[in-house]
């Protein structure tokens, strides 16, 4: 019998078992008092998930003796929403989203456009967050595998009767 045979069947054997049992690290096969030794190495890279926490919904107050505009300035103002988003730590994101958004009334038929803008920073410090692009600008989560946001933004309402008003605003968040 031919030893090169021999060991080109271990080798294959060697390979079958590794696709088929991946967690044994090292494989011996013996045959005609050889022995053969294979040691695999498996490193795995697992991505944890990302979570968006929401802390805050905008709020609109608006009064009688408002102007025709309303404006939420996501970098200051207290009214503006705010939301978390959790993963690894130093993970790329990118985050998208509508940069107007449809507040329909409550018993009524009318709309109100609301042109959004949002800030963003790796600290909970609004102050110090910086606007972003609607169009999935690509972020870093701080150290500790976080980003927070903050979301305001304007809306004309001089004809718009009076009333509650309430509309939805969806994020796209994208990671590696």
């Amino acid at each position: 019998m031919n030893l090169n045979n021999i060991y080109n069947k271990s080798i294959n054997i060697c390979i079958l078992t590794v696709v088929t049992i991946i967690c044994i690290p090292s494989v011996i096969f013996a045959q005609n008092d050889q022995t053969i030794v294979s040691t695999i190495n498996i490193q795995v890279n697992v991505q944890n998930q990302m979570n968006i926490k929401r802390a805050k919904n905008i709020q609109l107050v608006v009064h009688a003796d408002s102007t025709s505009k309303i404006d939420i300035d996501p970098k200051q103002d207290e009214g503006a929403g705010s939301f978390e988003v959790v993963g690894s730590g130093s993970a790329a994101i990118r985050i998208s989203f509508p940069a107007i958004m449809d507040l329909k009334q409550v018993n009524g038929d009318f709309t109100i456009q609301f042109h959004t803008t949002v800030s963003s920073y790796t600290a909970r410090n609004q102050n110090n967050s910086e606007l972003l692009n609607k169009n999935a600008d690509s972020l870093k989560l701080n150290d500790q595998g976080q980003r927070f946001f903050w979301v305001g933004g304007s809306a004309n309402i001089k004809n718009a009767p009076g009333g509650q008003y309430v509309g939805t605003m969806s994020f796209n968040l994208e990671y590696d």
